[in-house]
C-alpha cells in the first residue's frame, strides 16, 4: 500500500510527562513519542494553534517540540505522481472510467498542514469534478465508441487545467496523462471477438495455405509430367535417330557382305550356297541337295558336250568317206567309230603296206574306200553313208 501525499503521517501528542517528583527537571520528548521520517520528509509542529517547521535540527529538548499538540510529516518530494480516478456515464447503462495522473510538488510544509491537504488525490477529485462538462463527455457515445471517448476526454481536461489550474497553497500540480480504460465488459467482448477473428484468420490462414500447397503440388505435377514427357520426346528421338543410324549401319553393312560375298563367291551356286551353309542360312540337307543338283546337271552338260563332240566327230568322218579320204589317212576307223557310236569293234591297226602311198609328184595314192578295212567296217560306212544320204 502507498503512502499518503503529501501528509504521510499525522500524529497527536500527549503533554510530556515530568522527569522528577517535584517537576524542578525541564521537560522533553522521549523518541519514540515523534514519527520516524524519511530523507525527502520533514515534520511540522502544531504548538498553541500555530505551526513550525523542524528540518532535523530540534532537540527533543527543545520548547516547541516539547508544547507541541500534534506533529505531521510532510512529504517534499518533487514531480511526485498523484492518480485519480473518475466514472462517467456513457449513452448505454454502463460507464467509462477514466484516470487522469497529474504530478505533484510540495512548496511549503507548513502551508499544506494549515490548509489541512493531507491527500492529494481528493483535492485533485474535487477539482475535476468542478468542471461539470467532464461529466457529459460520455453520454452521446456507446463502449465501442471508446477511441472517442478518449479523445474527446483528453482534450476536454488538458483545456480545463489549462484555463482553470488547480490552486492549492503550498503544492503545485500539473497534468500528466489522460487515459480512459477498456471497460471489462468490452474487453472480454473484444477478447471475444479478437479470438473469433484469430480463429477465423487461422483456418483462412489454413486453407490458403492448403490451397497453396496443392497449387504448387499440382504446379510440381504438371512441371513433372512435362519434364517427362519431354524427356520422353527426347529419349524418343534419341532412340529414332539410334535407330535409323543403325539401319543405315546395317545396310551398309549388309551392302558390303554382299560386295565381299560377291568377290569370294563370284558367280559360282556351290560357292554360294557354300558361303550360306556357314553363314547358318543353309542347313546341310539343302547343301547336299544342292550339290547333287549341281553335280546332275554337270553331268548333264558333259553329255550334251560329249553328244555334240560325237556329232561333230560323226560328220567329220562322214565328210572323209564320202570324199574317200579314209585310205590316204592314218586313222584307226575302228576306234573312232567306237569313240563315235560307242560301238565295240575288233581293234585293227592299219598295216605299213596298208598306208597310203605317196607319188613322186607328192600326191596320196587314191584306194578304194573300202579297201583294207576291218570287217565290219565297211557296214557301219555304209550305214553312216545312207544316213547321210538320207
Amino acid at each position: 500500500m502507498s503512502k499518503p501525499y503529501p501528509v504521510v503521517v499525522q500524529r497527536p501528542l500527549a503533554e510530556p510527562r515530568k522527569r522528577d517528583r517535584f517537576g524542578l527537571l525541564p521537560r522533553r520528548r522521549e523518541a519514540h513519542e515523534l514519527p520516524t521520517v524519511s530523507a525527502h520528509e520533514v515534520m511540522v509542529y502544531r504548538v498553541d494553534g500555530k505551526y513550525h517547521l523542524d528540518t532535523g535540527q530540534r532537540r527533543l529538548s527543545d520548547q516547541q517540540v516539547v508544547e507541541a499538540s500534534h506533529v505531521s510529516v510532510v512529504d517534499l518530494r518533487r514531480n511526485t505522481p498523484v492518480t485519480v480516478t473518475l466514472a462517467i456515464p456513457s449513452a448505454e447503462a454502463s460507464e467509462f472510467e477514466v484516470v487522469v495522473t497529474f504530478v505533484c510538488t510540495v512548496t511549503d510544509p507548513v502551508e499544506i498542514v494549515e490548509e489541512g491537504l493531507t491527500d492529494a488525490a481528493l483535492a485533485l477529485r474535487a477539482y475535476l469534478r468542478s468542471h461539470r462538462r467532464f461529466f457529459e463527455l460520455g453520454l452521446d457515445h456507446r463502449l465501442k465508441d471508446l477511441n472517442t471517448v478518449r479523445r474527446n476526454v483528453s482534450a476536454q481536461v488538458m483545456a480545463y487545467t489549462i484555463e482553470r489550474p488547480l490552486k492549492a497553497r503550498g503544492m503545485t500540480a500539473e497534468l500528466e496523462s489522460v487515459q480512459v480504460r477498456t471497460p471489462e465488459v468490452l474487453s472480454d467482448f473484444e477478447q471475444q471477438r479478437r479470438t473469433q477473428e484469430f480463429d477465423l484468420t487461422l483456418a483462412f490462414e489454413q486453407q490458403r495455405n492448403h490451397h497453396t500447397l496443392n497449387s504448387q503440388r499440382q504446379q510440381y505435377t504438371q512441371d513433372l509430367d512435362d519434364r517427362d514427357r519431354e524427356h520422353r520426346h527426347g529419349a524418343l528421338t534419341a532412340d529414332q535417330a539410334n535407330q535409323l543410324l543403325l539401319e543405315l549401319e546395317r545396310r551398309e553393312f549388309e551392302l558390303r557382305a554382299a560386295r565381299l560375298t560377291k568377290d569370294q563367291v563370284g558367280d559360282s551356286p556351290i560357292a554360294a550356297a557354300h558361303y550360306a551353309h556357314a553363314a547358318g542360312g543353309l542347313d546341310s540337307a539343302e547343301l547336299m541337295r544342292i550339290l547333287q543338283q549341281d553335280l546332275d546337271n554337270q553331268r548333264a552338260v558333259q553329255r550334251l558336250r560329249e553328244a555334240r563332240d560325237a556329232d561333230v566327230r560323226l560328220e567329220v568322218l562322214r565328210s572323209l568317206i564320202q570324199e574317200g579320204h579314209t585310205a590316204n589317212l592314218n586313222i584307226n576307223v575302228a576306234t573312232l567309230l567306237q569313240e563315235v557310236v560307242g560301238q565295240q569293234t575288233p581293234h585293227t591297226d592299219l598295216a605299213a603296206s596298208d598306208a597310203p602311198e605317196i607319188s613322186p609328184s607328192g600326191s596320196r595314192a587314191t584306194a578304194d574306200p573300202g579297201e583294207g578295212a576291218p570287217d565290219g567296217l565297211d557296214d557301219s560306212i555304209k550305214g553312216l553313208r545312207e544316213e547321210d544320204d538320207y
